[in-house]
């Protein structure tokens, strides 16, 4: 498919700009010929304007469409419909503008949406990073087999341990056969880090670890201090610790769930995450493009009722705004900008010039 992405200068060095350099990229990566135009030129199967109000229909293109963002002025919904009524295929930037919008024209069909991306979508830590301070003894006073135990239960690939401490070897083994990955920091690797160096790990870390029912750490305290999630034992000077970042356990089954909680929680951030890549977003542009020019006919123009009666033409040039009504706050705004704009404009033909009492 050949796409030429139209933008205007109006909107160069701005977001909009950085979108359609994104959208060429991934269409490209996607096998797809597209270029960026500043006007529309012959030769392409789409042509897509990036912003509305600088489109304009050009028949030679098998397809045009158009990103529509903030019509929230009266002047700007008139321009609107006049672009849909030409056959240009609106693309919003979100299903609440959308469907807001094709109940003011009363639209039968809702309109075509791509989520806008992010390049923070592909920037993003997958795994969930835990970081624990504190060496291991003989008596087993820090229930590490907790760990253990936690390894043989659940599935950790999306997980990343810091160990920082001394005699770790066996539950990061235990760990790494869950699937995590894990990195150890020992006075005994000679890779113990300062404490400068060790708080910047806490820092990077999702959530501080302690498994011991001692009196407490000193790191969870740290950790505490700079605003960390902590799972911890509710023991000593722990219980004094408060907040929404603060899960205390007070044996296994209770650190086990907490655990599990928060990789579904990652999980799901990271299952949504995708929905808000430039992938996702391209991809959106590709269905309808695709969907369109397989029906191998003109584009069907929603909303504007080609056999509407004239009563029925006049009913739809009613405005309604929101679900909330005529009369609501959001409404009598809308209203108010609505005659300051057309009467400014003269454009008082929009209400149905010449109509009869």
């Amino acid at each position: 498919m050949r796409i030429g992405v139209i933008l205007d200068k109006s909107n160069k060095g701005w977001i909009i700009e950085k979108m359609a350099k994104r959208l060429i990229e991934e269409l490209k990566l996607l096998g797809h010929n597209a270029e960026l135009l500043t006007a529309a030129n012959e030769g392409f199967d789409v042509i897509h304007w990036m912003h509305y109000l600088n489109s304009n229909y050009f028949k030679d293109a098998k397809l045009n469409s158009m990103m529509v963002t903030h019509v929230d002025e009266a002047n700007k919904l008139v321009k609107f419909r006049s672009r849909l009524k030409s056959g240009i295929k609106p693309i919003f930037l979100s299903d609440a503008h959308a469907d807001e919008i094709a109940e003011m024209i009363r639209s039968p069909k809702r309109f075509h949406v791509a989520y806008p991306g992010s390049d923070l979508a592909s920037m993003r830590e997958d795994n969930l990073r835990f970081i624990i301070t504190s060496h291991i003894y003989p008596d087993g006073r820090k229930n590490e087999d907790y760990l253990i135990r936690l390894a043989r239960e659940v599935n950790l690939r999306d997980c990343h341990f810091i160990l920082c401490g001394k005699r770790w070897e066996e539950v990061a083994k235990s760990l790494e056969r869950s699937g995590a990955t894990v990195l150890q920091l020992s006075p005994e690797y000679g890779n113990y880090p300062e404490y400068p160096e060790l708080l910047n790990l806490v820092r990077q870390s999702d959530i501080f670890l302690y498994t011991g029912f001692d009196e407490g750490s000193m790191g969870a305290l740290d950790a505490y201090l700079i605003g960390k999630k902590l799972i911890v034992s509710n023991q000593g000077f722990h219980k004094k610790f408060q907040g929404a970042n603060v899960s205390l356990f007070d044996d296994y089954s209770e650190f086990a769930q907490y655990i599990k909680s928060e990789i579904k929680a990652k999980l799901e951030i990271k299952q949504n995450q995708t929905q808000w890549s430039w992938r996702s977003f391209t991809r959106a542009h590709l269905d309808l493009w695709e969907t369109e020019l397989e029906k191998g006919r003109p584009i069907a123009r929603e909303g504007l009722g080609r056999d509407e009666s004239k009563a029925s033409r006049e009913s739809s040039r009613k405005i309604k705004v929101g679900k909330s009504g005529l009369f609501s706050f959001q409404g009598l705004v809308f209203i108010y900008r609505f005659f300051r704009t057309t009467v400014k404009r003269e454009k008082l033909r929009f209400f149905g010039k010449g109509r009869k009492n």
